[in-house]
């Protein structure tokens, strides 16, 4: 499970620096809006894995995983 999410993280990095420049502002900004989505699920998930792993909470919300 934990190597997915590296490996979906590594793919988020690398689909994000073969994209080209959107050619608008407006697009810019959505695709920068998405991709920081994706990053907080990502972490979120990545977390998730660690609290599971090391059977602690580690970002303070109260739950282990």
């Amino acid at each position: 499970e934990g190597r997915r999410m590296l490996w979906d993280l590594i793919q988020q990095f690398q689909l994000g620096e073969a994209r080209n420049q959107a050619s608008s502002l407006e697009e810019r900004v959505a695709y920068l809006e998405g991709k920081v989505e994706r990053n907080e699920r990502v972490m979120v998930e990545l977390i998730g894995y660690l609290e599971k792993r090391e059977g602690r909470d580690l970002d303070g919300g109260g739950v282990v995983g």
